[in-house]
């Protein structure tokens, strides 16, 4: 009598094991699918890591003054003063006295929010490539990364000395300036930045001292 109640259970165990072989299963693809979406939207790490470079390019340059009824644009600590101009955004820079900057002496470095908002765009390119990936090709942060040295170039702009420099690397000198005062400008530029600088260049090689 008991060797036929085992008997007769067997197929119920059976069944048991199925089902929860079928549970399991089921819950797998259920995590598989999760961590699919979740890898898919994994590069909202890399919009965080974007918006942590972008900002932190930010407090290094601030806004020229523009004089409202003539549209000029003046850099005071260097009293240089820009013609007008249009489509480069707000320009912006970074005044470096000759005690800051060291041995190459004072320097001004010029940009414009438009050429920066073009290399932060560079950035969210690639959070958006990355968005649209296949989740097992998983999200690589270095392609981010690659285009950071050209926000930095950018950020830093066109730079402006006093005297000629022997700068090398990725330096590119664009030419000199004589200013009304009798000093001259010496302007480079940098490769790394991809965006077209030719416009603020050209401010430059336009500068008035006053």
């Amino acid at each position: 009598m008991k060797k036929q109640k085992i008997k007769n259970r067997k197929p119920v165990f059976y069944l048991a094991c199925i089902a929860i072989a079928v549970l399991v299963l089921f819950q797998l693809l259920i995590d598989v699918s999760v961590l699919r979406n979740v890898m898919q939207v994994r590069p909202e790490d890399g919009t965080i890591l974007a918006t942590l470079i972008g900002n932190a390019t930010e407090p290094l340059n601030k806004p020229a003054p523009v004089d409202p009824s003539t549209g000029k644009i003046y850099i005071p600590e260097a009293h240089l003063m820009l013609p007008t101009y249009s489509g480069l955004g707000q320009i912006e820079y970074q005044y470096d006295s000759a005690q800051d900057s060291g041995s190459n002496g004072a320097e001004i470095h010029l940009t414009s929010s438009t050429i920066l908002s073009l290399a932060k765009g560079k950035l969210w390119d690639d959070v958006a490539n990355a968005n649209n990936r296949q989740a097992w090709q998983g999200y690589n942060a270095n392609e981010l990364f690659n285009d950071v040295p050209n926000l930095q170039a950018c950020t830093r702009g066109v730079q402006i000395f006093y005297t000629k420099q022997n700068l090398g690397g990725d330096y590119v000198y664009q030419g000199s300036h004589k200013l009304n005062d009798g000093r001259t400008l010496y302007i480079y530029s940098e490769s790394e930045c991809t965006q077209d600088q030719t416009p603020i260049i050209t401010l430059a090689k336009q500068a008035q001292s006053y």
